[in-house]
């Protein structure tokens, strides 16, 4: 009886072909969610085009590829750097740190909103994991005693370290990048949402603004001109079967960034 020895891939070429779509399809409705948060639209108005998430789904490929490349060509170094006992502290703190950063990288936010809890966190999180074992006092090597760190730790049992290492890490680096590009999705919806200049502006109705196209409706709001602030006054309208038929009549005018409304 012979057994098989063949290793198991888990990216099979059926699996990467079912990826890319539903990671495009999510990314696409994580970006309209984004877009919709910032103005306070309704969630449940939001409709995801094929078209929206094939054009997501070709950008996901890409950055497939290109990520793919990069990890072929610094395979040797990434996996030095992982197995170097110094990682077990560097790794988790920049996850996080990356992961709180990504609202500013896409310029969602910005550091003087005071929104930047995230970032305090990751901060704290990296200071306190690996900033203090450099200036500990002792003879010893920093390298050592990161060793004898970890020796203390594998002593100890814990239910989510034994979970974690029941999952591959080719499995736990998919979700994380996962989360990543949801994140970067998201974000980069709100950053559209706060920096948009040009929008759509029926003729016959100045203060009307078109937020969002989604299919042959359109979802508009009025909105105070002067001040470009939105104003909590949601409509949907067909495009065509518009009454009066001037209201289907539209014009790009620059009119953003414009500022939601704040609720109460």
């Amino acid at each position: 009886m012979t057994s098989d020895t063949k290793p198991h891939n888990l990216l099979t070429d059926a699996l990467v072909l079912a990826i890319v779509p539903a990671l495009g399809y999510t990314l696409t409705v994580f970006h309209e969610l984004g877009y919709m948060t910032y103005f306070n639209m309704p969630v449940n108005l939001m409709r995801i085009e094929t078209p929206m998430a094939l054009i997501t789904s070709a950008y996901v490929l890409m950055f497939l590829l290109f990520f793919l490349f990069v990890l072929d060509s610094f395979t040797e170094k990434i996996v030095s750097f992982i197995n170097n006992q110094t990682s077990h502290y560097f790794l988790p703190a920049a996850i996080v740190f990356i992961g709180a950063s990504i609202p500013y990288i896409t310029r969602a936010k910005l550091i003087e909103d005071g929104d930047n809890f995230g970032l305090q966190m990751a901060c704290s999180l990296f200071l306190g994991l690996y900033i203090p074992l450099l200036f500990h006092s002792s003879k010893t090597p920093f390298a050592t005693r990161i060793e004898e760190s970890n020796a203390k730790d594998e002593k100890t049992k814990y239910w989510s370290r034994t979970l974690l290492r029941r999952l591959p890490k080719p499995v736990l680096t998919l979700i994380v990048l996962t989360l990543f590009a949801i994140s970067f999705s998201y974000y980069l919806g709100v950053s559209e949402a706060r920096y948009q200049k040009w929008f759509l502006v029926p003729e016959s109705t100045p203060d009307i603004v078109v937020l969002r196209i989604y299919g042959e409706n359109c979802i508009t709001s009025k909105f105070d001109r002067p001040n470009k602030k939105m104003t909590p006054h949601l409509t949907i309208q067909p495009l065509g079967d518009a009454v009066p038929k001037e209201a289907s009549v539209l014009s790009y005018e620059p009119i953003g960034p414009l500022k939601p409304w704040v609720k109460n």
